[in-house]
């Protein structure tokens, strides 16, 4: 073999060999500085700069590295890999140039100095981690892919980012069960000085249920009103939206700004009544409107504090039909009692109607009934009641609008017989509700009536 062959063979080995190298990954086996010689597995203290290609670092879970301030760890190669399970603070700064970093982190990494991204594309920040940004840190990703659900904390940087404000919504039905939801919210002008950062803001960002839904980029320097509009919303869907101003470096965002939408209950009572019988206590109620409607739960109290169940109704679902329910408490508590009825929705949110009073004579077998019944409706703006008095004592009756405007105030007699009371109201009354209130210390009923 002469020379010139024995020297291509030794390169060619020897080529071989640093590539295997290379190829081998950084392993941490303790906590310590990135320089350290005792923290990197069999490979002693590394260096600060990296020319070579395909370099992989793993930091173990249980390990702790950190570069220390004033130092600057570079890498000029192509294909440099960070696995962070553990912890890794860069209070230095750390900078790739080149194309195809990947930094992985399932651990944390706390970044007080600098961490850039600056090399061309094929690079990627993933992991389920997270990276923590201090007052004086920077965090810039460059054209790196973003992936997994990493999260990227700016702490008391966001102090100095203008948040917006005065969130507001209007929902706008579209029939057949669909319906629009549109946020107003304000923002700075974006040439105001009274914020610090305003000149670095890019665009909002919109989420709904905690995922970005849009981002608004085309914002007017010089408007403070902004809105967005979310299509097509289902009958059931109960969303919570937030609002954020995000800056020129992407993971700059402004503190967010929720908002949980105050929807209607899906159903509409216009009657619900107790009313004391032979042997029995008779619940009804009627129902105008339901939507996404599971169940009614009855529950009856002797005080109106303590609270015990005593029975299910299935409801109706969806309908907007008027639907009259009842139930027989055939075992009523002995005197003064009280109902109320909580209804729940197949989503879980609920209401509660009443408490209403009731009082039951087990002992006399009296009935002691109080009982309003509308009797008509005319255009001669008036309406005509049917009232039952069979207690022993008067009864006030109370009528008035949705706005607690008085139509009628008047003493009802005891009775064993049905009578017949006009409730007159002008040409202008623009309510089409009005409510009925017919008590005693005996018993109550109230009731709703649709008017016109």
């Amino acid at each position: 073999m002469n020379n010139k062959t024995y020297i291509n063979v030794l390169v060619f080995l020897f080529s071989i060999v640093f590539a295997n190298l290379s190829a081998n990954p950084y392993n941490s086996e303790s906590t310590g500085s990135w320089n350290d010689t005792d923290v990197w597995e069999d490979e002693g203290a590394i260096g600060y700069n990296f020319g070579n290609n395909n370099i992989t670092f793993n930091i173990n879970e249980n390990d702790t590295i950190y570069i220390n301030e004033g130092e600057t760890v570079t890498f000029d190669g192509n294909n440099i890999t960070f696995n962070i399970l553990g912890l890794f603070i860069v209070n230095g700064d750390i900078e790739f140039t080149k194309n195809n970093t990947d930094l992985e982190v399932n651990g944390s990494m706390i970044v007080n100095g600098s961490v850039i991204i600056n090399g061309g594309g094929n690079s990627s920040v993933g992991g389920d981690g997270t990276i923590s940004v201090g007052e004086n840190g920077t965090f810039d990703p460059g054209d790196s892919d973003i992936s997994g659900d990493i999260n990227i904390d700016y702490g008391d940087n966001n102090e100095d980012l203008c948040v917006p404000y005065n969130l507001d919504y209007v929902i706008e039905d579209l029939g057949e069960g669909l319906f629009n939801i549109t946020l107003f919210w304000e923002y700075f002008e974006l040439d105001d000085d009274s914020c610090e950062r305003i000149d670095d803001f890019s665009h909002f960002e919109i989420s709904r249920d905690g995922n970005i839904i849009a981002l608004i980029e085309d914002v007017d320097e010089e408007a403070t009103d902004h809105s967005y509009t979310d299509n097509n919303l289902n009958d059931g869907d109960r969303p919570a939206y937030s609002v954020r101003a995000v800056f020129t470096n992407p993971f700059e965002k402004s503190e967010s700004v929720d908002i949980e939408l105050d929807y209607p209950l899906p159903i509409e009572i216009i009657d619900f009544s107790a009313l004391a019988k032979e042997n029995y206590v008779l619940i009804e109620w009627v129902t105008v409107t339901e939507i996404n409607n599971d169940f009614y739960t009855i529950e009856r109290s002797d005080d109106a504090k303590k609270w015990e169940i005593i029975d299910y109704k299935k409801g109706a679902g969806n309908s907007n039909q008027i639907i009259e329910y009842s139930y027989k408490d055939e075992s009523p508590i002995n005197g003064l009692s009280y109902y109320r009825l909580k209804q729940t929705d197949y989503d879980g949110r609920y209401e509660y109607f009443g408490p209403i009073a009731v009082f039951f004579d087990a002992d006399l077998g009296k009935v002691n009934e109080l009982n309003i019944k509308g009797l008509y409706v005319n255009y001669s703006y008036k309406v005509g009641l049917q009232i039952i008095n069979k207690t022993t004592l008067d009864a006030s009756l109370i009528v008035s609008d949705m706005k607690g405007n008085l139509l009628l105030n008047k003493y009802i007699s005891p009775s064993n017989y049905i009578q017949n009371i006009d409730v007159n109201f002008d040409s202008n009354y623009s309510s089409n509700i009005i409510v009925i209130k017919l008590y005693n210390s005996f018993s109550l009923d109230y009731k709703k009536l649709i008017v016109n």
